[in-house]
């Protein structure tokens, strides 16, 4: 039996504490370049989403401050007239009404192989696609509907009163992405990089070549302005007359419809990765420096400065004694140890963006996130608190890059394509998942025998927790959560496990079979475990609000944040000068740290009881509608009792608690049917279930 516990049957302890956080100088001193994807202009402000964030720059001052922090993988960087949109692989839909200075978020698509590209149509409606379907939003984003099936992972574009899109071939949509009817074939395989229409004139861009249509995608020109083996092009968009299409060895123009093209000189950054964008003061578009700007037609091209501090991201951290190691994106490894006030900083691979840092106490890998088309199988490990890292590749053979990692007793586990790959001195393959293009959310080492993880599976409509047999590679189904309750951590110490959501922490105490809810949260940025023992958890928020867990129950929490927007990325929590101690990593605003001590001390008030004390007697009365329970728990000051169905929905909960020794309740269940239900009891910090059934 499987069942998801109501959050009712939880008592919470809340208390405040004295101790505050404190910011440290956590920034590498040496300069790193962000990576540039996509850049957008409104009436009077300039957007680039980097791989560290969103900075958006008003046209008066080209002043770039920090939006907001990026939440994964660009899929689609989408702007009207004063309204900016900002789309997630994962299908995040975020949204700025203030013309791209703040971002909120705003929506979600359940997508199984992840968003790939957007467009605004002029009608108003927003057009986003994944490998298998169009969605469309008439409400600016706030809801989504599909029902396209024929649709194969296109490049999309606006093309008049309808929609197109670039593949194998060029095909047109004239009921809203419904249906597709192809007019024409490029003569390439795949989807093209970039496409851009005005009037007649197509252009798409591939990697190596681009095609020219000058009569609405009927006949194909094969074009190769650059003329050369290193090019590869990535972008191009038609602003008036003139075509401009960005590649790896410079920017190239075309007044003629594609039929001559000229190139820029060498001052403008040899390598463009998105869109020349018009605005009302000249041309900009991004090179691998940052964002350009030209005045004026033929005016040379100028570096804007982006203060580093406005978007340098904690993409994890970790904490042992007074050492503490955090990545900042992209690729970049710091070190600080605060007694010494020393701060190090080391490049370990420029292709590393947010989440590439795993780590477990003395134990650290890490992995490009985005890696090179010929270099996808690295990954680095580290023994000694990531002073020191030795880089390893994946077992020949696999060809799928990193997708996620954990580190744990002395191993790294590593998700590559639909296989699992353990590290421990040598990397093999241990198992293969049934179903490819699965992304896994969440993946632990439970014990010495089996590894636990979990993901979304979309067609089922569910999150699968599962566990892998290291030995034998046997996949063993332990339970299923709905899929708006997407796991991003897993994580267990003794018998209790817990899982982090978007807004809450469940916790299961019979090895992931069920699960109850342990606290909710507008949106929690990690969890991880306390080195004071006792089953210690602290969660965090994105803002700074702090959350002691222990014994799989909520037991204090601060009443004070850290920020009001979201600036806590990750988390760790160490023990400095023996002081427990949560270090935060931040978005623009450095390291900090908060002690633990009246946070800890305050939330304990069953020290001295043990969960294996409590006795439970269940006897159903059928001939008298009634449940008798029984429970004998000795040293604990308070009981807690509340019955729920298969679907974790509270039948019955005790309207009080009752000290624990030798205590009786009498449950009426005269409104509950034949069945299985689960008896959840809590005392003091304790969470003990068990399954009852019911026969009438």
């Amino acid at each position: 039996m499987r069942i998801l516990m109501s959050a009712a049957a939880i008592i919470l302890s809340v208390c405040s504490t004295a101790a505050q956080w404190t910011q440290y100088p956590f920034h590498p001193k040496q300069q790193v370049t962000i990576g540039m994807l996509a850049l957008a202009a409104t009436s009077s402000t300039i957007v680039a989403a980097t791989t560290d964030g969103v900075v958006a720059a008003s046209l008066n001052d080209l002043v770039f401050k920090r939006a907001t922090p990026f939440v994964g993988d660009l899929a689609a960087l989408l702007v009207s007239q004063d309204t900016v949109w900002l789309v997630t692989l994962k299908g995040e839909v975020l949204q700025s009404i203030d013309k791209g200075l703040s971002f909120q978020s705003l929506s979600s698509i359940v997508t199984e192989s992840g968003i790939t590209c957007g467009i605004l149509h002029p009608s108003g409606t927003l057009y986003l696609a994944d490998a298998n379907r169009v969605y469309r939003s008439i409400d600016q984003g706030r809801s989504w509907q599909s029902d396209t099936l024929a649709y194969r992972n296109g490049k999309l574009a606006n093309y008049g009163p309808d929609i197109c899109c670039m593949q194998e071939g060029f095909s047109v949509s004239t009921d809203e992405g419904r249906t597709w009817n192809e007019r024409s074939k490029s003569g390439l395989t795949g989807s093209p990089n970039s496409i851009a229409i005005k009037d007649s004139l197509v252009v798409t861009a591939y990697s190596t070549l681009i095609f020219v249509s000058r009569d609405a995608g009927t006949t194909w020109t094969r074009y190769d302005p650059a003329n050369s083996f290193n090019r590869s092009y990535s972008t191009v968009s038609i602003i008036d007359t003139t075509i401009y299409l960005c590649s790896s060895t410079g920017l190239f123009v075309s007044v003629d419809k594609g039929a001559t093209w000229d190139q820029y000189g060498s001052h403008v950054d040899s390598i463009f990765v998105t869109n020349v964008v018009p605005t009302q003061r000249g041309l900009m578009c991004i090179g691998t420096s940052g964002v350009y700007h030209q005045p004026e037609q033929g005016a040379p091209w100028e570096l804007l400065e982006i203060p580093a501090h406005a978007f340098r991201i904690t993409s994890d951290i970790t904490a042992s004694g007074s050492d503490v190691i955090t990545m900042s994106s992209p690729g970049v490894k710091v070190r600080a140890d605060l007694t010494i006030g020393g701060v190090s900083a080391e490049t370990l691979d420029s292709t590393f963006s947010r989440k590439s840092l795993r780590a477990d106490g003395s134990v650290v890998v890490a992995w490009p996130y985005q890696p090179r088309s010929n270099a996808g199988s690295e990954f680095y490990f580290s023994t000694d608190y990531g002073r020191t890292f030795e880089k390893h590749y994946l077992p020949a053979g696999t060809i799928s890059p990193i997708s996620q990692a954990f580190a744990s007793q002395y191993r790294a586990i590593l998700i590559s394509g639909n296989q699992v790959v353990l590290y421990d001195n040598t990397t093999r393959t241990i198992s293969n998942y049934e179903r490819d293009n699965i992304p896994f959310s969440a993946i632990y080492t439970a014990n010495e025998n089996s590894i636990i993880y979990a993901f979304a599976d979309v067609l089922a409509g569910d999150v699968k927790v599962q566990s892998i047999d290291r030995t034998s590679g046997r996949v063993t189904l332990l339970s299923q959560l709905p899929i708006d309750h997407p796991i991003y951590q897993l994580s267990c110490e003794g018998p209790i496990w817990y899982a982090r959501t978007k807004h809450s922490v469940i916790a299961s105490t019979d090895q992931g079979y069920t699960w109850s809810t342990v606290l909710t949260s507008n949106s929690l940025a990690d969890l991880r475990r306390s080195p004071d023992g006792n089953f210690t958890f602290v969660a965090a928020s994105s803002t700074g609000k702090l959350m002691l867990i222990r014994n799989g129950r909520l037991v204090a929490e601060t009443i004070d944040s850290l920020t009001d927007d979201n600036t806590i990325t990750a988390i760790a929590v160490g023990k400095y000068n023996d002081i427990s101690t949560v270090f935060a990593g931040t978005v623009g605003r450095g390291l900090w740290t908060r002690p633990l001590t009246d946070f800890v001390s305050s939330a304990s008030d069953d020290s001295d009881a043990t969960t294996s004390m409590i006795k439970i007697q269940c006897s159903p009365q059928p001939a008298t509608d009634i449940l008798n329970i029984i429970i004998d728990a000795p040293g604990f000051k308070t009981v807690h009792v509340s019955i729920q169905n298969v679907l974790g929905m509270v039948m019955w909960s005790s309207n009080q608690s009752k000290h624990g020794d030798s205590t009786n309740f009498t449950v009426p269940t005269s409104h509950l049917a034949s069945g299985f239900y689960c008896c959840t009891i809590v005392a003091g910090e304790a969470v003990v279930s068990q399954s009852i059934l019911l026969s009438k």
